[in-house]
């Protein structure tokens, strides 16, 4: 065989190859490319998510702040005030009682007795809805 004929011969067995190799390629870039387009999804969704908790996760910190801040206070300072128009109320009821009155004829009364009645409620409420955890 001619040197002419041998290198043609090795020539054209590499296009073959090359053609074979080349054909396979393009499947592969597109498997590959939409494989990478569906993590790139993935990765999206994750960061969202972590977006999202974190934004939930300080509103939460933030609400837990004020509920340890306040609720002492607010607790102590209802039964201060409780017993403070508590003290008012029979006041105006011996007052009323001495001047032959209803005492729901008096000016804020009823108002007095709903407040506390209210207040009681709430600061009742306040010993039986506690956070469970703390931050």
């Amino acid at each position: 065989m001619s040197t002419e004929k041998r290198v043609f011969n090795k020539l054209f067995k590499n296009t073959e190859k090359t053609k074979t190799n080349l054909s396979s390629i393009p499947d592969e870039l597109r498997i590959n490319a939409s494989n990478l387009s569906e993590l790139g999804k993935t990765g999206q969704k994750t960061i969202d998510i972590a977006i999202n908790v974190n934004n939930v996760l300080d509103k939460l910190t933030d609400d837990v702040r004020f509920y340890n801040d306040y609720k002492a206070i607010t607790y102590d300072d209802l039964n201060s005030n409780i017993e403070l128009l508590d003290d008012l109320i029979i006041k105006v009821e011996n007052l009323a009682e001495q001047l032959f009155l209803e005492p729901k004829e008096i000016d804020g009364y009823v108002m007095a007795v709903n407040a506390v009645i209210d207040a009681k409620r709430i600061a009742g409420d306040m010993l039986r809805h506690n956070l469970l955890f703390d931050i």
